[in-house]
């Protein structure tokens, strides 16, 4: 015993080793494999006696692969086959991990038994019994030893040529097993560089294709799937002889074999290529010898090429193509792309060209691609240096040109991307070899303008693509402004000429893709300039007709809008530069052309900018010193021209934005001297326009009166010597610095003239941003500057707010935390922080929210956090709610943004979170919304152990009056994590008694979530699901929502939208959403189904969809849920068509029933309690049938109805609640929702309607509602109002209700109703054209 139980120590797996059987035990609810694993315990049970193991520690550790390869051998060489089918499965899945020793020594046996078996079944209809009996033996063969030694034996090759056999099977799965064994053995084979099974395949093979005929070759189309993977292991002589015999198949008229063919030739040319594109003679030789030679391929090429694929098909022609670009692909990276360019390049050129005569998309597509691949691989700019290789690459690119005659016209909009790739390829080769090309494709454009004009745009974009690969003096050079007879004739009419025609669309081009390439100076200068002052002659001449001058003018536009693209990437600064200076000056003060001015200032802002990106070079400083030289020139130029400028005008504001840009790069160049000479008679001119403190102006009696903005020129003076002061602001040294701060600061604290004070604000920001540690480093200026900006807080326009903001977040990131003076000056600044955090402005709030941020991390130390929380918490005790609602959102922003990244701090919020729920309870509606507002952050960053303590008070805010009449779609989220968080039970608990119902309410809607996506995962119907609501019911996607709303600040605090709006909205879309329920798809389920679960899921789903519950036993539950869609209701047809009627909307309410009143909470009307066919159900689920009904269903007459109480009424007064239900109901009193019957006089309940009217009528009730008001007063034959006898006086009622003005949802036809009453005389007019009536000047209506 003791030598058993060792040998079974021994022979025991690990406790680590992986379980071969693991997708059988795991499937053991699906019925297919139960069989299986009833087998696999048998076996193993057997394999247990034999080691006299007892079952305790057998159930520890399994079998060893080895020992379960041996029992499941044994039974299937028993004389019991019953279960071979099964034992066969097992084995195919443990002989992966038998010792490959054990299939050695015994693999004649083992061969032996697999061959009988698939012998004797394989004319069986046992598809899957027969595919693992294949890949049984393919794993057996592969465990061989890989020798000719060992596979010169009849043994082996006997099994192989069994496998080799099933090829002509006529079931795809075994047929497909046994061609990837034969494929695994192959590859296994080519790494050891024996050929033996390599030649017995290619024999096989070559035997299969030269029996291919026209009408038999099914066969053959099943081989060519197996060569395609198969013939890279083969030997070269065999994959020679099977690449002749391939070939041979072009002659046979089926397109099917044609294609597979030239697919199979193409994954033999691709395995041919090399890793790597070095181009050695050593690595040469390796690839020589490792594949395919040079010589064949070549020769290959030259037979494929020769094919000649009928152009209808479609797919044969497309696998030529691909054949073709690989071979030469294949060429080019084995080094023989010289060969192929000059043997290969213009034929493959040109038959893939005469491929795109085809009307077929996918060939042009396969073509033109094919084109690029060659072009790319063998014809690249480095091959164009030899004369005779670039012979060859033009003949290739003319026959590529060929595909703009109008034969091709088909394969245009393909050809043209293409024709653009070459243009960007060859860049500024391309001038020489795609000149003809360029050409054409203009011609062209202007041919298809007017015939079909959606060629336009793809004609532009490779004119385009040309431009930014050639640059635009290239092809102007082959695109000329302007022809030969005209420039003789000077005629230079635009629209004469095609050139002048082609000018019109080109020179936009130009401008706008001729950036990337570099130009020159002196070509602009000397070439195009002089076109524009030929079109500017004709302009001041006025010798043409008014429609020619405007061309003309535009001309002028057009040319001098290349003017930055030629300055990107100057070439010839140095030398021209100088002569366009002066050109460019006359163009910034040229009145006749005010658009100019943003043309030469951009070109300047893109010069002098490429100028200092270049890299440091001697050519890099002269191209300075000459900018430098000339800035002594356009410096006082710009300064005139902005002293000059409107502020008034909305065009001037734009050239005050342009010039200051422009001189604040320009200064950056100039001298510093020059520069410092210009500031000092700026700031003269400053304190001049300064000087009148007082600014006011006295009218005739003596007083002064307060001017506007821009009354007095003073002021106006002012605001221009400010912006150029804020363009000089880059380029001062200290001392300016100093000068300009003590000249802006009294100008902050003028709140009579807002423009001046808002520049003054840009100026001050503007040293805070570039001058940041000269200016604010000192320790005087800051404290300086301080207290300036604190004693001008109230004379601060709301428009300069926003920059005030960014200067104080500036002063703050300067300060010291650990300097109590410093940190004194902080807290004095967090008032006016928190104030803007109200702002009007979102750009205000957003520099609000910065500047706080930057406060809080002045002092670098974790535990410091706390100290500067205080100081924000100390605001919740200010007078005002806005300051309070204010330190609430402040003290929220500083939760989300520093609680995750600061552990001591993130303790801390507990202890925030229950001195924030004090102000719950105030009335003020923006302090409740802040505390809403941070209670939905710390709920999300506050740790579970402290915020658990605080979940009575926090639940008792929320559900407050104030809080949750106004912020209910918020409170409604923050319940839900609450609930994800500490369970529904512990959440319900803690709610107050007439607030139950929302989290019963919020827990059904969770599990009908699930049980949906369950559901649509088990029919099929989670896929492709993008919906985020599902009916009434918030699923899956409703948590991410969450989730990525948490992420966002402003989203959670509702900045930028009228919060209340939203809630309301979300509200009305939640009573609306619960339609329908059944008719959309469930998104993805929540959790990965278990295997077989989702074929239970299904036969469910499926019996359910018949309107039958079938239980487990078989026998059909009539008390279940869902044959409620097979009753037959009062007046209904019954059974599955009555189900699409009153089925249908008893099911809906009998899913109302089961999620409880909890949607009366949300307001809900609850319509459909009113029809008259109400099912009534028990606490399990039951239908309840009275005895009233019974009787007198019996008797052949329907239920007697009380009187003064319709059916509905006394199905619902016979309905049984609860008493906690009662009392819920009672101590809602009109916030439930629940309806009351209304009762007359006598106080007896009135009887009401039936509320299910027809389509028709609920259209007209529709139309009455949509009716605008004063319509009934509306003359139909004028446009004025009527008086009608018999009626009042022409009059319009609106009603204001504030759920309808109020909601997004519903402000457009609210709008719309007073459109009719207070419209303006532009859609009164339009209205009486539309009626074709007349005007009306006066209206009857009052």
């Amino acid at each position: 015993m003791a030598a058993l139980d060792n040998a079974a120590a021994m022979d025991a797996p690990p406790q680590h080793q992986e379980d071969a059987f693991a997708a059988f035990r795991n499937a053991k609810h699906d019925p297919a494999r139960r069989e299986h694993l009833i087998i696999l315990t048998a076996i193993e049970e057997m394999i247990r006696e034999r080691k006299h193991l007892p079952s305790p520690s057998f159930s520890h550790s399994l079998p060893s692969a080895n020992e379960y390869f041996a029992a499941i051998m044994t039974a299937l060489e028993a004389n019991d086959q019953s279960h071979t089918p099964e034992l066969v499965c097992l084995l195919d899945a443990i002989m992966g991990h038998v010792d490959k020793s054990i299939l050695r020594g015994k693999c004649k046996s083992i061969s032996a038994v697999l061959t009988l078996l698939l012998k004797i079944n394989l004319e069986h209809e046992m598809t899957a019994f027969v595919r693992d009996l294949v890949a049984c033996l393919g794993k057996l063969l592969l465990a061989q030893e890989v020798s000719s030694a060992a596979w010169s034996s009849p043994g082996l090759l006997k099994t192989f040529f069994g496998l080799l056999s099933c090829f002509r099977e006529k079931r795809p799965k075994v047929r497909k097993a046994a061609m990837q064994a034969t494929v695994e053995l192959l590859r296994l084979h080519a790494e050891k560089k024996v050929w033996v099974l390599g030649k017995q395949v290619t024999e096989f093979s070559g035997n299969v294709l030269e029996a291919c005929t026209a009408s038999d070759c099914v066969p053959t189309l099943h081989l060519l799937g197996f060569l395609q993977e198969a013939l890279p292991f083969m030997p070269e002589e065999g994959t020679k002889k099977l690449a002749e015999r391939l070939l041979a198949l072009q002659g046979l008229d089926n397109s099917l074999v044609l294609q597979a063919s030239l697919h199979a030739l193409r994954a033999l040319v691709k395995a041919q290529e090399p890793k790597n594109n070095s181009s050695s003679s050593m690595q040469q030789l390796e690839r020589e010898k490792s594949g395919l030679s040079s010589a064949f391929l070549l020769q290959l090429s030259m037979a494929v090429l020769g094919l000649q694929p009928k152009k209808q098909d479609v797919g044969v022609c497309r696998a030529f193509c691909e054949l073709i670009a690989t071979c030469m692909e294949c060429q080019a990276k084995r080094g023989a792309a010289a060969e192929a360019r000059q043997q290969l390049l213009p034929r493959t050129i040109q038959a893939l060209v005469a491929r795109c005569e085809t009307e077929a998309g996918d060939v042009h597509e396969a073509a033109c691609l094919a084109m690029r691949l060659c072009l790319a691989s063998v014809a690249d700019n480095a091959s164009l240096s030899n004369p005779q290789d670039r012979k060859f690459v033009a003949e290739a690119l003319a026959a590529v040109g060929k595909l703009l005659d109008y034969r091709y016209q088909r394969a245009w909009n393909v050809c043209l991307p293409f024709f653009g790739s070459l243009f960007i390829h060859y860049r500024q080769e391309a001038g020489g070899l795609l000149s003809p090309l360029l050409k054409k494709m203009a011609f062209l454009r202007d041919a298809v303008a007017t015939s079909s004009p959606e060629l336009v745009k793809p004609f532009e974009s490779c004119v385009a693509s040309a431009i930014e690969g050639m640059g635009i003096e290239r092809v102007l050079d082959v695109l000329p402004l302007m022809d030969i007879t005209s420039a003789a004739s000077k005629d230079t009419t635009p629209a004469a000429g095609t050139a002048a025609r082609r000018a019109v669309w080109l020179l936009p081009l130009l401008a706008s893709h001729g950036k990337r390439e570099p130009g020159r100076l002196t070509y602009f200068h000397g070439t195009l300039l002089q076109l524009a002052r030929q079109s500017h002659e004709v302009v001041v001449a006025e010798t043409a007709s008014a429609k020619q001058l405007q061309l003309h003018r535009q001309r002028v536009l057009q040319i001098w809008g290349l003017l930055p693209a030629f300055c990107s990437y100057p070439l010839d600064i140095q030398e021209g530069f100088g002569p366009l200076a002066p050109a460019l000056a006359n163009a910034l003060q040229d009145a006749r052309y005010p658009e100019l001015l943003f043309t030469v200032c951009q070109g300047l802002q893109v010069l002098l900018q490429s100028v200092q990106d270049a890299a440091a070079g001697p050519k890099r400083e002269a191209d300075l010193m000459v900018l430098s030289a000339t800035s002594k020139k356009f410096l006082p130029t710009l300064f005139n021209i902005l002293d000059g400028c409107d502020l008034e005008d909305s065009v001037s504001g734009a050239k005050v934005k342009a010039l200051s840009d422009t001189i604040s790069a320009y200064a950056l160049v100039a001298p510093p001297t020059f520069v410092g000479k210009l500031f000092k008679k700026l700031v003269q001119k400053m304190l001049v326009a300064t000087q009148d403190e007082d600014g006011m102006e006295e009218d005739g009696a003596g007083k002064k009166k307060k001017p506007s903005a821009y009354s007095s020129p003073s002021n106006h003076k002012a605001v221009i010597l400010c912006e150029l002061a804020l363009a000089l602001v880059p380029s001062l040294d200290a001392a300016g610095i100093a000068l300009l701060y003590r000249i802006i600061r009294p100008l902050i604290r003028l709140d009579r003239d807002v423009a001046l004070q808002k520049r003054a604000y840009r100026v001050l920001g503007a040293l805070c941003e570039h001058h940041g540690d000269r200016f604010l480093g000192q320790a005087d200026t800051r404290e300086e500057l301080v207290p300036v900006l604190t004693d001008s807080l109230l004379t601060c326009h709301v428009s300069a707010r926003q920059m005030r903001l960014r200067v104080l977040g500036a002063v703050v990131k300067t300060l010291d935390g650990n300097d109590p003076a410093q940190w004194d000056m902080l807290a004095g600044l967090v008032g006016e922080v928190l104030l803007c955090l109200k702002d009007a402005n979102g750009k205000a709030r957003e520099a609000a929210y910065q500047v706080l941020t930057a406060m809080a991390q002045v002092k670098e130390e974790e535990e410091n956090m706390e100290e500067f929380s205080q100081v924000v918490l100390a605001a919740l005790a200010a007078e005002t709610p806005h300051m309070r609602s204010a330190a609430v959102l402040a003290l929220a922003h500083l939760v989300f943004e520093f609680g995750p990244q600061r552990p001591a701090f993130r303790a801390t919020i507990p202890e925030l979170l229950s001195t924030v729920l004090m102000l719950g309870v105030d009335p003020v509606k923006e302090v409740v919304k802040a505390v809403v507002s941070f209670v939905r952050i710390c709920v999300a960053a506050c740790p579970l152990e402290g915020l658990e303590p605080l979940l009575p008070s926090v639940l008792e805010t929320l559900f407050a009056s104030n809080s949750k009449m106004r912020f209910r779609a918020k409170i409604k989220i923050i319940l839900k994590k609450l609930c994800r968080k500490f369970g529904y039970g512990k959440i319900l608990a803690l709610a107050p008694v007439t607030d139950r119902r929302l989290i019963t309410h919020i827990q059904k809607q969770a599990l009908r979530g699930d049980r949906i996506s369950s559901n649509a995962a088990a029919a099929g119907m989670g896929g492709g699901m993008s919906g985020k609501r599902l009916g009434n019911n918030l699923v899956a996607y409703e948590d991410e929502e969450e989730d990525d709303d948490d992420k966002q600040f402003e989203y959670l605090l509702g900045e930028g939208e009228d919060e209340d709006e939203k809630d309301e909205e979300s509200e009305e879309e939640d009573e609306e959403g619960g339609q329908g329920v059944g008719k959309t798809m469930a998104p993805f389920s929540r959790r990965k189904l278990r295997p077989g679960e989702a074929a239970e899921l299904k036969e469910r789903r499926k019996a359910e969809s018949q309107g039958l519950m079938v239980r487990d036993s078989g026998i059909i539950d009539l008390l279940d849920s869902s044959m409620i869609q097979n009753l037959k209701l009062r007046g209904g047809k019954g059974g599955r068509e009555g189900g699409r009627e009153e089925g249908g909307r008893a099911r809906k309410r009998f899913r109302d029933e089961e999620e409880g009143s909890a949607d009366n909470y949300e307001g809900e009307s609850g319509e459909g309690d009113d029809d008259d066919e109400v099912l009534e159900f028990n606490e399990q689920g039951r239908l309840v049938v009275h005895d009233a009904v019974i009787e007198e269903t019996n008797s052949g007459k329907l239920p007697a109805t009380p009187k003064g109480m319709n059916y509905t009424d006394m199905m619902a007064e016979d309905a049984v609640e609860s008493d906690e239900q009662e009392e819920l109901r009672k101590g809602q009193k009109g916030f439930g929702g629940t309806h009351k019957r209304q009762r007359g006089a006598d106080g007896k309940p009135k009887k009401e309607k039936h509320r299910n009217v027809s389509r028709k009528e609920a259209q007209q009730q529709q139309q009455q509602r949509n009716q605008r008001p004063g319509t009934a007063y509306q003359s139909k034959k004028a446009g004025g109002d009527v008086k009608r006898e018999g009626q009042l006086e022409p009059y319009a009622y609106i009603p204001l209700n504030a759920k309808t003005l109020l909601s997004k949802k519903t402000k457009g036809e609210a709008a719309a109703s007073f459109g009719a009453v207070v419209g303006n005389n532009k859609q009164r007019k339009e209205e009486q054209e539309k009626r074709g009536g007349r005007k009306n000047r006066k209206s009857g209506r009052r």
